[in-house]
């Protein structure tokens, strides 16, 4: 896994934003950021992107007060699975100074991580309230 680097994002955006389009796909992240405000973010450096080193698969983190938060990924999950996943979001939580891994997900991945030391925190429902 590499932290890329948001100064080159013209250089390795055409090869993330198609690992990550299916997470717009499949979940409801689309409702809530804009592919656009995405690249944005990207490139100015508040959310922070990775890839595997085959060019394969990709996360977005940002950094809280406490934690790393990962609240996106997608494509092919590498051939270590989520350890190396895991690891590298370890190695950026030490790198930022941060005592906590979040990773923001559906309730499989507990079956993921569960192993690796993770374990369910909360669980985010959203409901939309028509006025």
């Amino acid at each position: 896994m590499q932290l890329l680097n948001p100064a080159s994002a013209h250089l390795w955006l055409p090869i993330v934003e198609p690992l990550l389009h299916k997470t717009y796909e499949t979940t409801n992240v689309g409702n809530f950021v804009d592919k656009e405000v995405l690249r944005e973010s990207l490139k100015e450096g508040t959310n922070h992107c990775f890839l595997s080193d085959e060019c394969k698969y990709a996360g977005v983190f940002y950094t809280s007060e406490q934690s790393v938060r990962c609240w996106m990924l997608g494509g092919e999950e590498p051939d270590n699975g989520w350890s190396e996943v895991a690891s590298f979001l370890e190695d950026m939580a030490k790198l930022f100074g941060k005592p906590y891994v979040q990773i923001e997900g559906r309730l499989g991945w507990k079956r993921k991580l569960g192993h690796l030391g993770y374990e369910v925190d909360s669980l985010i429902l959203i409901k939309e309230v028509n006025e």
